[in-house]
């Protein structure tokens, strides 16, 4: 990556770097403190140039008419001596440096305006009156694999359960006026209440922002399709990349919304609630269905694969397990949808 080649000038005159710093959103300011965090050799420098553009851009320091005159007659001394190095007896030098001064004033305007910025930068970071990143957030990334589910605990006392197969990263420690979570997959999210920092979890184009409350969160990267569920509280769902269409949409108790890319629209949904909540508490729900699609939802529950030998169709009508192992479930399907099955370990072949 370039930047971890930049010094301190290289990162004020790179215009991603300057949107950061002026206007961050959401992707800017992500993108700043993953390279932070993971390029900490860069924090004094990243530092000092948000202090440079900060000074010169939004905060203002009043130059003492002095420090003015100084600056000013600093350069008027240095272009007078280049010109009255040639004759100091010569009357007509002073015209000649008039007539030069009248010339070249646009050049020692921006002279001027050069040492000033210069000296109301320095002033500021002696003075230490900018702001300055005093901490770099630390990211920490968990991907649970098939066959297992995680409970997190945030800094700030909310919990995460993470479904099998997902991805979430979050700050190790929460700074600033928000606290922002990123996944893949599926998560439930319990969440402190802080009216003064709301809790953001993006996925995709939708962003879910709550105060506190707890709602699950299911988001399919392969189809960019979200599900947004709430279970107590309430929350605002936001599609990051509408154009003209519902931009954001409020969620009570046992609503929910989905949104898809093919109709990228969010659309509340009516629910069962174990149908969504329920993998949390360790019930699993299989809908009607055939074997094939019954054999992945299994996969992705217990962590193992299926090999399935024979071209009948097998059509399941559906059920419900509550904390059930795998032979438990195999025993139900195999006795309603009539085929036979071996667990041999991580493989599971079944015989239609």
């Amino acid at each position: 990556m370039k930047y971890s080649k930049y010094d301190v000038f290289d990162f004020v005159e790179d215009e991603y770097f300057q949107e950061w710093v002026k206007k961050p959103d959401e992707e800017t300011d992500f993108f700043w403190k993953s390279f932070i965090s993971n390029h900490t050799n860069k924090v004094e420098m990243i530092a000092k140039a948000r202090e440079i553009l900060l000074s010169v851009n939004f905060k203002k320091y009043e130059v003492q008419r002095d420090e003015q005159q100084e600056v000013f007659l600093k350069i008027l001394s240095d272009n007078y001596s280049a010109l009255h190095h040639q004759s100091q007896s010569n009357k007509s030098q002073t015209t000649k440096l008039k007539n030069f001064l009248r010339i070249e004033f646009k050049s020692i305007a921006a002279v001027i305006l050069f040492f000033l910025l210069a000296l109301v930068v320095f002033k500021q970071l002696n003075n230490k009156e900018v702001v300055s990143i005093k901490e770099h957030v630390v990211y920490i990334e968990r991907t649970i694999p098939k066959g297992q589910k995680k409970l997190i605990k945030l800094s700030d006392g909310s919990e995460i359960k993470i479904n099998s197969e997902a991805w979430v990263t979050f700050p190790e420690k929460f700074i600033g006026n928000k606290r922002e979570v990123r996944l893949i997959g599926e998560a439930y999210f319990k969440v402190v209440s802080n009216p003064e920092r709301p809790f953001i979890v993006t996925t995709g184009d939708i962003s879910t922002k709550v105060l506190g409350t707890s709602f699950n969160v299911k988001y399919q990267k392969d189809r960019n399709s979200v599900q947004v569920a709430v279970e107590t509280g309430k929350v605002e769902v936001r599609n990051l990349r509408s154009e003209g269409l519902e931009k954001s949409m409020t969620l009570q108790p046992s609503e929910m919304v989905v949104y898809n890319q093919e109709t990228p629209e969010l659309v509340k949904q009516p629910f069962q609630y174990e149908d969504v909540f329920g993998w949390k508490d360790g019930i699993l729900i299989l809908e009607e269905g055939n074997i094939q699609d019954i054999s992945k939802v299994l996969e992705r529950w217990y962590g193992v694969e299926f090999k399935i030998f024979g071209s009948k169709e097998v059509h399941y009508s559906g059920g419900r397990f509550v904390d059930a192992t795998l032979e438990e479930v195999m025993q139900g399907l195999s006795f309603t949808s009539k085929f036979s099955y071996k667990i041999n370990g991580e493989i599971v072949e079944i015989n239609l």
